[in-house]
């Protein structure tokens, strides 16, 4: 709390272990697993980023980026002991934390890729995190390329008690069309808030 007042960060984002989805995927869709590999450069100036994260995933292969130029402090790996101790630091009471790594691997033509990396991390989450759900309010990517599995993703979730929201991906391929309504009934349903991307 600062000045009594109750905190919560709204877009922390969830570290996933790099090869989260090469490991845990169906093993008929590991070769097209979203992963990343951690390298190390000599920096181009003094004090520049030295450690970097190269993607793995169609349509993203070899994207790399420093891996934590936001910060000077300990480098986060997504431990929550550790995400605890900066928000009691920052005096921050509650953070919603999307998913990082995930979101590559949840915007694929391919509905069968996309659903079984939201299963995956779901699953992921729910173990890694789900002692810490009073403070900590990870949200669930679900694909809607397919209603009636996102329907089922949105009731698995729900059932789990978690508190947390869940949160739908639209497919590409119908980008500008309409969406589908049936998630809104579930939403309904399960008095989970579900929020459209």
């Amino acid at each position: 709390m600062i000045n009594g007042d109750f905190v919560v960060s709204g877009d922390g984002h969830l570290l996933e272990p790099i090869d989260l989805f090469r490991t845990r995927l169906p093993k008929h869709l590991r070769d097209r697993a979203v992963w990343e590999e951690d390298f190390e450069v000599e920096p181009l100036v003094e004090g520049g980023a030295r450690i970097f994260r190269r993607l793995h995933t169609p349509g993203f292969e070899g994207w790399t980026i420093s891996r934590y130029r936001q910060t000077g402090g300990r480098t986060p790996e997504g431990d929550p002991e550790m995400i605890l101790e900066d928000m009691d630091l920052d005096g921050v009471d509650a953070q919603v934390l999307h998913p990082n790594l995930s979101l590559f691997g949840l915007y694929s033509d391919d509905h069968e890729l996309s659903m079984a990396h939201a299963r995956v991390y779901t699953d992921y989450v729910i173990e890694r995190f789900s002692p810490y759900f009073s403070r900590l309010a990870p949200t669930a990517p679900i694909p809607i390329s397919d209603v009636d599995d996102a329907v089922a993703q949105i009731e698995k979730i729900a059932s789990c008690r978690r508190r947390r929201r869940s949160r739908t991906t639209r497919p590409t391929s119908t980008r500008y069309g309409r969406r589908p309504k049936p998630t809104a009934c579930t939403r309904s349903s399960t008095r989970r808030p579900v929020a459209s991307r």
